[in-house]
């Protein structure tokens, strides 16, 4: 006979325990902004024009937020089939 492991079914991608990937991505996401304006946008203040570094600066903000605000919405978004939440919801409730 076969065994059938019983486990909980987590809803979205915040439910505890995080994958390692998924904390390593938020990581380097986060490194990732502290490296462009720490380091990039300090080195380059120097020799750039600013109005460009500036351009620059907010172009990456912009896109950084987009990709934070995406990321999060595809994160909490449950993946679950609403058809077989249906039928789940049906047999629970005799129906």
């Amino acid at each position: 006979m076969v065994e059938i492991e019983q486990r909980r079914v987590r809803k979205n991608g915040f439910d505890c325990p995080w994958h390692p990937t998924q904390v390593f991505t938020y990581v380097l996401f986060l490194g990732d902004i502290v490296s462009f304006y720490g380091i990039d946008m300090v080195c380059l203040w120097a020799y750039e024009s600013k109005a460009l570094l500036i351009a620059l600066s907010t172009a990456y903000a912009i896109l950084s937020i987009g990709t934070a605000y995406y990321g999060y919405l595809a994160t909490v978004k449950n993946p679950t089939d609403q058809t077989i939440q249906l039928e789940l919801d049906c047999k629970r409730n005799n129906i």
